[in-house]
């Protein structure tokens, strides 16, 4: 019985020693061990679409560029150049002004508001060159240089004050400051409710009330009374709102 199995096994075992050999032939390999487990590639794969062209010319980047180039700035009126003019110029006056009146003058009352005309009318020329800068002004178009023709006003009244000394000098000092506070307020008052301009009409708006703090300053001083600066701007302010 048992060399009944043995001759079973060992012919099993020979056939299939047999087919393997038919199958894959004499040159013919078995798949080696790195091919197992690899993943061909499929002729369903995806290939990756390029980026549509651009047919309007422009590089990459110019579009963007172009949607974020500053616009230039809008061209002024007529009006509201010469309100930039003429409210420089003042300006540049009440400070030159100021500095003489600082020097010369000897009553306190006077010295102090000829420091604030300094301090306050350069702050507000300062201003209106930056804005006048932003609606493509420069001084150089404006011709603010001290020297300039355009100032030969300025000039005048400096001259007229250095001839003077004392209780005169004092006097002419503030006749003149109520005389340009009168008319710049004026001006300022125009611009802010018919000016063309809305950026230009809103700080003549935002100045004007220490306009007016600076008329009714100098008027009384020019009276010879007390000023009360806080009763003066609640009256400015009620002004300007309305």
């Amino acid at each position: 019985m048992h060399r009944l199995d043995h001759l079973v096994i060992s012919l099993f075992a020979a056939t299939s020693l047999a087919s393997a050999c038919q199958k894959y032939g004499p040159e013919s390999e078995p798949p080696s061990d790195t091919a197992i487990g690899q993943t061909q590639p499929t002729s369903d794969e995806v290939t990756p679409t390029p980026p549509p062209e651009d047919m309007s010319g422009q590089q990459p980047g110019e579009a963007d560029e172009a949607a974020t180039s500053p616009e230039p700035p809008k061209q002024l009126s007529e009006g509201d150049r010469r309100f930039i003019e003429t409210a420089a110029r003042n300006s540049m006056a009440e400070v030159e002004l100021g500095k003489l009146a600082l020097e010369k003058c000897k009553k306190q009352q006077v010295k102090d508001y000829a420091q604030k005309m300094i301090d306050e009318h350069g702050k507000a020329h300062e201003e209106l060159m930056a804005l006048a800068q932003t609606k493509g002004m420069d001084s150089q178009q404006m011709k603010m240089d001290a020297g300039a023709p355009e100032m030969a006003f300025m000039m005048e009244k400096r001259a007229q004050l250095e001839k003077l000394s004392g209780t005169k000098l004092e006097k002419q000092y503030v006749s003149m400051m109520v005389d340009d506070h009168e008319k710049a307020v004026a001006l300022f008052r125009e611009q802010s409710t018919s000016g063309s301009d809305q950026e230009l009409k809103d700080w003549a708006s935002r100045t004007l009330p220490k306009l007016e703090e600076h008329l009714a300053h100098a008027q009384a001083l020019k009276a010879g009374k007390p000023y009360k600066p806080k009763a003066v701007a609640r009256a400015s302010a009620t002004t300007a709102t309305k």
